[in-house]
């Protein structure tokens, strides 16, 4: 599939039959049969991705890796859902999948934007006055201090603006323990920032 997704939207729904037809083609080892379930569905999974990923990329990629799992596995579609519905669950499952990986990647921090280096522990005057370089550096010296589960959540969270129930589903974690776990993350980074920013202002 080509990495630039056609805008075309998707209209209507592949009923059962003609995904059937696609099934037995793919079994018969016909390789373009799975081309008019691409060109109906990308921009679907694409928008799905996107979604997740906030990044246009990453999402063409993702959309690119949801096909070749579909010519893999179509054969376990029994039509028990509409087909948009099977597609949905596994475009949001290597999303999600993806975004963990991402949020895991401490070289990401260099792409956080002004309103994303609002994180706790930031709200005082040396923080202002501070470059958005060095704020980064500082948030990336926080971050390390911390456990993985801790850094995940607070990258999911602040730099890919994931609300509760997507963490939840990324971490495997009821969506109670994602609101405790990030109070308790937030409440660690703020005293790290404190203690870095304190540091920095005594050695001035």
């Amino acid at each position: 599939m080509e990495a630039s997704l056609s805008k075309r939207s998707m209209t209507g729904e592949f009923n059962h039959e003609k995904i059937k037809t696609i099934q037995m083609a793919i079994h018969i080892g016909d390789a373009r049969a799975l081309s008019p379930l691409i060109l109906h569905y990308q921009n679907y999974v694409f928008q799905i991705a996107f979604r997740i990923l906030k990044n246009r990329e990453e999402a063409e990629e993702i959309t690119q890796d949801v096909f070749v799992k579909v010519h893999k596995v179509l054969d376990t579609f029994k039509g028990e859902s509409k087909f948009s519905t099977w597609l949905y669950r596994i475009s949001h499952n290597l999303a999600l999948n993806r975004l963990a990986k991402m949020a895991r990647d401490p070289v990401r921090i260099q792409s956080w934007s002004e309103k994303q280096l609002q994180m706790p522990g930031s709200e005082n005057d040396s923080w202002e006055i501070m470059e958005w370089k060095d704020r980064k550096k500082f948030i990336g010296f926080a971050l390390e201090k911390l456990n993985t589960e801790d850094q995940l959540i607070l990258t999911l969270f602040y730099l890919h603006e994931q609300q509760l129930g997507e963490i939840a589903v990324i971490m495997g974690i009821p969506p109670n323990n994602v609101k405790v776990k990030l109070h308790r993350a937030r409440k660690k980074i703020e005293t790290i920032m404190h203690q870095i920013l304190n540091e920095e202002v005594w050695n001035l």
